[in-house]
């Protein structure tokens, strides 16, 4: 089970990697949060060993099971849910995302795969399960 302050600052990785397009180093997310710099690196070594992230090369981090356009594609599903009230298409997304179908389709088998989120069926078609970080 995540703390709160962990569960914060895995929201602040993931926005700094949609508004930048990178992976935030310790100094940056401590500055966002305006906390310690041993503070976060506490928090990261709770979310690595809980499988959240895994360290790479250089120190650096990133969303275990997961490539960057995965997170693109689950970050369009959410805006889209939210914004629009439904379950985005494979064709809207790779509209939206500029990617084809087949690649729209591996990127959510990897989603599913890494358990963020859970696809099913109703009467009205396909919709989303996003699973939330506890």
């Amino acid at each position: 089970m995540l703390t709160r302050t962990n569960r914060g600052i895995l929201q602040a990785i993931v926005k700094w990697y949609d508004m930048k397009k990178k992976w935030p180093s310790n100094i940056d997310v401590a500055q966002i949060l305006n906390v310690n710099e041993l503070t976060v690196e506490r928090a990261y070594n709770a979310l690595v060993s809980r499988g959240y992230l895994i360290k790479t090369k250089y120190g650096r981090y990133r969303l275990s099971n997961l490539k960057e356009n995965s997170l693109d594609v689950l970050q369009c599903i959410c805006e889209t849910m939210a914004y629009k009230g439904y379950c985005p298409s494979d064709k809207e997304l790779s509209k939206m995302l500029n990617l084809s179908e087949k690649m729209i389709n591996y990127h959510l088998k990897q989603l599913v795969k890494a358990e963020y989120i859970r696809i099913g069926n109703d009467e009205h078609g396909r919709y989303f399960e996003i699973r939330r970080f506890r």
